[in-house]
């Protein structure tokens, strides 16, 4: 059984571990101890909610996600660039053009942002359905505490960068700025931005401009957050024509109450704690779209500060907010008879239109 639950100070060894593991671009989690102990005791304060992913039988953290209650700060704003396109006609030559720009677009208040979704290799595919745990509890904890979080909600995708740490977006342009290689740049990013607003350029980059591999990567995703970006293109969320400034990677954005988990949760008062006539879930398929199951469900304990989430299933019992769960998902949550829990379906229903959308074509 596995359980989303709060960071403590007790995980910093394993987060260490976990952040080793990450990999180039991967900026939001650096395997660096100031860093790591300054992510758990903002987490623990609330100023922006880091989880982890315990697999509660050997009690390792296999994962991590968490939430910025605002993107940018007075003195670290959020830095990206925002794709424009200016139309231009020429009645001489009888020809149109649309050319689109870069412009730096820098927010000292902005969206929430949810990020930091890291889940360890062998349980990727091993357990299926645990990227998708990660992913969503962020929104059940946003419908249950909505007055912490914007009215907006964005991600930024990682892009596109080689094994080498190499990025050509960040060839094209940042380079000649900078004076950095990519990874060095990105990871100065992640502890301060201050540097940034001094040598990016102010004005307009004009795409045409760029060396085609470059053209080519804007508002693209590495491979492994392509799966976080399906999930979250199911959930709602839409290209805001903003890009990274390292590695040229979309940003997403979705209205806080249009979010589908947000939207579709529930409350429910546990009337029963009994075995439910489904088999075990973990270890089933469960991280395909092409297959939902209505009876998955994401369930939360809706008590603060001891957030938890995990997979489940229930069966309504007495009435419209009364519900049967089982054993393990209820030792698991540290709930009882009585207690209120929040309840999401795992999956979109087939009709969600938004299932329909290629991630990948941003232009």
């Amino acid at each position: 059984m596995f359980v989303i639950r709060p960071i403590t100070d007790d995980d910093f060894d394993q987060m260490m571990a976990l952040a080793s593991d990450a990999g180039y671009g991967f900026t939001s989690l650096l395997p660096k101890k100031s860093y790591i102990m300054d992510r758990i005791k903002r987490s623990i304060s609330e100023q922006a909610p880091l989880f982890v992913l315990e697999e509660l039988s050997s009690k390792r953290v296999i994962g991590t996600t968490g939430v910025k209650k605002s993107a940018g700060k007075a003195k670290s704003p959020f830095y990206s660039f925002r794709i424009e396109t200016a139309h231009r006609h020429s009645k001489t030559l009888g020809i149109k053009n649309a050319v689109r720009t870069l412009h730096l677009n820098h927010q000292f208040k902005g969206p929430t942002e949810v990020g930091t979704l890291m889940l360890l290799p062998e349980y990727r595919h091993a357990q299926q359905g645990l990227g998708r745990l990660l992913s969503l509890c962020r929104f059940l904890h946003v419908a249950e505490f909505p007055h912490q979080y914007n009215n907006n909600i964005l991600a930024e995708m990682r892009g596109l960068s080689d094994g080498n740490g190499e990025s050509v977006f960040w060839e094209a342009i940042g380079r000649h700025f900078f004076k950095l290689d990519f990874d060095d740049a990105d990871r100065q990013s992640a502890i301060d931005k201050r540097f940034i607003a001094d040598l990016m350029p102010i004005y307009p980059i004009y795409i045409p401009l760029l060396p085609k591999e470059a053209r080519d990567v804007i508002g693209r995703v590495h491979p492994d957050a392509k799966p976080a970006q399906k999930i979250l293109v199911s959930e709602g969320f839409r290209f805001n024509n903003l890009v990274d400034i390292f590695d040229g990677g979309a940003t997403m954005q979705a209205h806080r109450d249009e979010i589908r988990t947000v939207r579709e949760s529930k409350h429910y008062h546990i009337k029963e704690i009994a075995e439910i006539e489904e088999a075990e879930l973990i270890g089933r398929k469960l991280d395909d779209p092409h297959k939902p199951r209505k009876d998955m469900m994401l369930i939360m304990a809706k008590y603060k500060p001891h957030f938890r989430c995990a997979l489940g299933y229930g069966q309504i019992v007495k009435g419209k907010r009364g519900i049967r769960i089982s054993p393990q998902t209820a030792e698991a949550l540290q709930v009882q008879i009585d207690d209120t829990i929040r309840v999401a379906p795992l999956y979109p229903s087939p009709s969600n239109s938004s299932l329909d959308i290629e991630p990948d074509k941003i232009f």
